[in-house]
């Protein structure tokens, strides 16, 4: 489901996507629709590419993009919110973990 961003929200926003693309190593997050909807954003270029590799590529690509919007969708809901909650949520999605447990 969409998370619109109102427009008093906008900073703060704009600010929490910063430090989401500080963290993430493939792909951004930016404000598309005028500014209210927050997006995953990444480009390939795949001329001379086989497209059996293209495929797997793509498909890569989509489980990273669907990965990051999954692992965010509550870091935007309370920016949607204003809660005061973000940097906490932001701090522990940002946060990777090494190993298994």
């Amino acid at each position: 489901m969409p998370v619109e961003i109102a427009e008093e929200q906008y900073e703060m926003a704009c600010r929490t996507l910063e430090q989401i693309n500080e963290n993430i190593w493939l792909g951004h997050f930016d404000l598309s629709n005028k500014g209210t909807y927050p997006t995953f954003r990444h480009t390939l270029l795949l001329r001379m590419i086989p497209s059996g590799i293209a495929i797997d590529t793509i498909h890569d690509v989509v489980d990273i993009a669907m990965s990051e919007c999954n692992r965010f969708y509550t870091t935007f809901q309370l920016v949607q919110s204003g809660d005061v909650r973000l940097q906490d949520n932001l701090s522990a999605a940002v946060f990777d973990t090494v190993g298994e447990a």
